[in-house]
């Protein structure tokens, strides 16, 4: 079998869609993702911007204990806030969550220009959109959003296997097909609580890995190869 060199750590500017139905673990796994972030991003995290439409308080709780955050009902702050002096961002290293905004997210402007133009002249080091689902059928910035994102978390649920055909051609468009298949194969294969898929989609194909899970420090890498085949690769 090839070997492959992996390291599952989001690089700066990465622009992350994590997506599942109700109850199939995306909380969790953004409650992971802040709590280990120095383990998970490049370069770590300083303070993260949450954009949100009911606030949970218990799990905002939670980050707030973990890193320095700040919260906004809504979208209404976010042209505001992406004013604000470069030196903001420089100094400290920033993410944007868009928390379960659904359709608002893929209709507004401002948030197709962070995962578009913004996360590049910002040195944002993450954008991350939480969603049930990245179709929303007639939305204005969703083919912008989804074509703009360096990865996406698919959560286990019968409702994202029954939406991906219509994501993957946004996501994958020389190649839809592919992101269903690794799809059932990774969960038919599943791990832990809350099973996921992570889609690196600026991989390039020949050469860096497409598909794996296994973000969270104690967690199994696993590969998921094009044949749908899997290698895994302890954590040491």
């Amino acid at each position: 079998m090839k070997q492959v060199s992996f390291d599952p750590k989001f690089p700066r500017h990465s622009r992350i869609g994590l997506t599942g139905a109700s109850c199939s673990g995306k909380s969790h796994l953004l409650q992971q993702l802040v709590d280990h972030n120095a383990q998970i991003f490049e370069r770590g995290l300083d303070h993260i911007i949450v954009f949100y439409l009911r606030r949970n308080e218990d799990d905002f709780a939670k980050i707030a204990r973990a890193i320095s955050c700040e919260f906004h009902r809504g979208l209404r702050d976010l042209p505001e806030i992406l004013e604000r002096p470069k030196e903001f961002f420089l100094k400290q290293r920033v993410a944007f969550v868009f928390e379960d905004l659904q359709f608002k997210v893929f209709n507004s402007e401002a948030v197709g220009e962070v995962f578009s133009a913004h996360t590049h002249h910002l040195p944002l080091e993450a954008s991350i959109l939480i969603s049930q689902s990245l179709y929303q059928k007639g939305a204005k910035y969703q083919t912008t959003i989804n074509r703009n994102l360096s990865h996406a978390i698919f959560t286990r649920s019968m409702r994202t296997k029954c939406i991906l055909p219509f994501v993957a051609k946004d996501l994958l468009p020389s190649n839809p097909s592919l992101l269903l298949e690794v799809f059932v194969e990774a969960m038919r294969r599943k791990h832990g609580k809350f099973p996921y898929l992570v889609a690196n989609l600026e991989a390039d194909e020949e050469e860096d890995v497409m598909f794996y899970s296994g973000l969270l420090p104690w967690e199994v890498k696993r590969i998921f190869l094009k044949d749908s085949t899997e290698g895994t690769k302890q954590q040491k």
